[in-house]
Protein backbone atom coordinates (compact mmCIF):
# COMPACT_ATOMS: atom_id res chain seq x y z
CA UNK A 1 0.00 0.00 0.00
CA UNK A 2 1.13 3.28 -1.06
CA UNK A 3 0.63 6.62 1.06
CA UNK A 4 -2.23 8.84 -0.68
CA UNK A 5 -0.33 12.44 -0.49
CA UNK A 6 2.25 13.07 -3.02
CA UNK A 7 2.92 16.34 -1.50
CA UNK A 8 2.03 18.45 1.64
CA UNK A 9 3.04 22.30 2.89
CA UNK A 10 4.45 22.75 6.54
CA UNK A 11 4.55 26.36 7.04
CA UNK A 12 4.86 27.61 3.49
CA UNK A 13 7.40 24.97 1.83
CA UNK A 14 6.48 22.57 -0.06
CA UNK A 15 7.93 18.97 0.71
CA UNK A 16 7.50 15.88 -1.94
CA UNK A 17 6.29 12.78 -0.28
CA UNK A 18 8.15 9.28 -1.45
CA UNK A 19 6.66 5.72 -0.48
CA UNK A 20 8.11 3.67 -2.46
CA UNK A 21 10.56 0.90 -3.84
CA UNK A 22 12.68 3.52 -5.58
CA UNK A 23 16.60 3.27 -4.48
CA UNK A 24 16.55 6.65 -3.49
CA UNK A 25 13.65 5.98 -0.89
CA UNK A 26 14.76 2.89 0.34
CA UNK A 27 18.58 4.03 1.03
CA UNK A 28 16.96 6.79 3.31
CA UNK A 29 14.94 4.04 5.77
CA UNK A 30 17.40 0.89 5.51
CA UNK A 31 19.54 0.16 8.11
CA UNK A 32 22.78 2.70 8.58
CA UNK A 33 25.18 3.30 11.19
CA UNK A 34 22.89 6.08 12.45
CA UNK A 35 19.70 3.54 12.39
CA UNK A 36 21.13 0.00 12.65
CA UNK A 37 17.65 -1.30 12.72
CA UNK A 38 16.45 1.32 9.88
CA UNK A 39 13.75 3.59 10.28
CA UNK A 40 10.20 3.94 9.57
CA UNK A 41 10.61 7.63 8.06
CA UNK A 42 12.70 10.39 7.34
CA UNK A 43 12.86 13.98 6.64
CA UNK A 44 15.64 15.47 4.68
CA UNK A 45 14.57 19.18 5.43
CA UNK A 46 17.31 20.80 2.72
CA UNK A 47 15.50 18.72 0.09
CA UNK A 48 11.86 19.32 1.09
CA UNK A 49 11.45 15.41 1.19
CA UNK A 50 9.43 13.11 3.22
CA UNK A 51 10.75 9.14 3.05
CA UNK A 52 8.19 6.66 4.41
CA UNK A 53 8.58 2.61 4.60
CA UNK A 54 5.10 2.14 2.61
CA UNK A 55 4.89 -1.66 3.62
CA UNK A 56 3.84 0.11 7.67
CA UNK A 57 0.06 -0.79 8.27
CA UNK A 58 -2.30 1.87 7.45
CA UNK A 59 -2.08 3.36 10.73
CA UNK A 60 1.68 2.46 11.74
CA UNK A 61 2.14 4.83 8.02
CA UNK A 62 -0.08 7.95 9.18
CA UNK A 63 1.48 8.08 12.47
CA UNK A 64 5.12 7.94 10.75
CA UNK A 65 3.96 10.71 8.25
CA UNK A 66 3.12 13.21 11.68
CA UNK A 67 6.35 12.47 12.97
CA UNK A 68 7.97 13.76 9.96
CA UNK A 69 6.24 16.55 9.79
CA UNK A 70 6.12 17.49 13.38
CA UNK A 71 9.98 17.57 12.51
CA UNK A 72 9.83 19.84 9.93
CA UNK A 73 7.16 22.06 12.14
CA UNK A 74 9.67 22.28 14.31
CA UNK A 75 12.63 23.07 11.76
CA UNK A 76 10.62 26.42 9.97
CA UNK A 77 9.69 27.51 13.70
CA UNK A 78 12.57 27.16 15.29
CA UNK A 79 15.61 25.90 13.43
CA UNK A 80 15.39 22.55 15.10
CA UNK A 81 16.13 24.11 18.83
CA UNK A 82 12.72 24.05 20.09
CA UNK A 83 14.19 20.91 22.33
CA UNK A 84 17.52 20.78 23.93
CA UNK A 85 18.89 17.87 22.30
CA UNK A 86 18.35 15.27 19.53
CA UNK A 87 16.95 12.50 22.37
CA UNK A 88 14.67 15.10 24.09
CA UNK A 89 13.76 16.06 20.30
CA UNK A 90 12.79 12.54 19.29
CA UNK A 91 11.21 11.41 22.34
CA UNK A 92 8.41 14.47 22.32
CA UNK A 93 8.25 14.39 18.51
CA UNK A 94 7.10 10.15 18.93
CA UNK A 95 4.96 11.11 21.74
CA UNK A 96 2.82 13.91 19.91
CA UNK A 97 2.91 12.15 16.69
CA UNK A 98 0.85 8.91 18.66
CA UNK A 99 -1.39 11.80 20.02
CA UNK A 100 -2.30 13.35 17.26
CA UNK A 101 -2.76 9.70 15.51
CA UNK A 102 -5.19 9.52 18.20
CA UNK A 103 -6.69 12.63 18.19
CA UNK A 104 -7.33 12.30 13.88
CA UNK A 105 -8.82 8.56 14.45
CA UNK A 106 -11.19 9.71 17.24
CA UNK A 107 -12.70 12.72 15.96
CA UNK A 108 -14.58 13.64 12.30
CA UNK A 109 -12.35 16.28 10.86
CA UNK A 110 -13.32 16.26 7.48
CA UNK A 111 -16.27 18.35 8.54
CA UNK A 112 -14.29 20.80 9.94
CA UNK A 113 -12.21 20.71 7.06
CA UNK A 114 -14.69 21.17 4.85
CA UNK A 115 -16.81 24.50 7.11
CA UNK A 116 -14.01 25.88 6.78
CA UNK A 117 -13.81 26.16 2.80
Amino acid sequence: MGFPLKQVEILGHTYTIVADDSPTCLQHIQPSPQYPDGCKGMIILDQQTIYLDRTLPPQQLFQTFLHEILHGIDYHLTKGSLFSNQADNESVIEMLSIALLQFFSNNDLIMVIKWMK
